[in-house]
């Protein structure tokens, strides 16, 4: 069974202390490191290349969200997970702007960090409904001016492959679906996906939807 590499950066309080053992007890997953200051974090992001980031922001210097970009600068494949004591709404909503998979209010819920790591390592995000509806309303009641500047700055930015591939993201497939829709490997697919964030200058699907998503391209057979 192949783990899914998780590291902690957090301060060694008795809450953390305690989900490290517990999320060393899971068969599914591999904690590669507890650090509790963001110089040691984007070191070991860099060299370890987790899967999984749980952050906490309390623990990043110059605040989560801007953690969170340093994070993909140096793993882009890596899923961060913050932990935010208020559980804000509103902060979460930006959390997820600026890149990150999910958030967390507490490090005591061992159980919800579980399905947390999980889900964000699926590729889903770990959010509450609320916010999730609020980013989607958002994207439904930007000017429709914007479409045609998204749809043109696609085009003259992408292959057309990789716009192509931006067309079946915006369906919600996976990068495994993909890759079965245009018959090559998952992990083409995802060096494109790579390719593609890296051009438009985005740091996930969500940037990317909220960036680019006023009009949806069309495939290009």
């Amino acid at each position: 069974m192949k783990t899914i590499s998780t590291l902690i950066s957090a301060p060694h309080s008795p809450a953390f202390d305690r989900l490290r053992p517990h999320l060393c007890r899971q068969e599914d997953i591999e904690v590669v490191g507890h650090v509790g200051d963001e110089l040691q974090t984007l070191w070991l992001v860099r060299t370890l290349r987790p899967a999984v980031l749980l952050l906490d922001i309390e623990s990043a210097s110059s605040g989560g969200l801007a953690t969170i970009a340093k994070v993909r600068t140096r793993s882009p494949n890596t899923k961060v997970v913050l932990f935010c004591a208020s559980g804000a709404d509103a902060f979460t909503t930006r959390a997820l702007q600026h890149g990150a998979m999910g958030c967390l209010t507490t490090p005591s819920e061992h159980e919800q960090c579980l399905r947390a790591i999980r889900a964000v390592h699926a590729g889903e995000f770990w959010a509450t409904r609320k916010v999730l509806g609020n980013i989607l309303t958002g994207l439904l009641l930007a000017p429709e001016q914007h479409a045609h500047e998204s749809d043109d700055e696609l085009r003259d930015n992408l292959s057309d492959r990789e716009y192509e591939i931006v067309f079946w993201m915006h369906q919600c497939m996976s990068n495994k679906e993909i890759g079965r829709k245009l018959s090559i490997s998952d992990m083409t697919v995802k060096t494109h996906v790579h390719n593609i964030f890296r051009k438009l200058k985005v740091s996930g699907r969500l940037r990317l939807f909220q960036q680019f998503s006023r009009r949806q391209p069309s495939p290009t057979y």
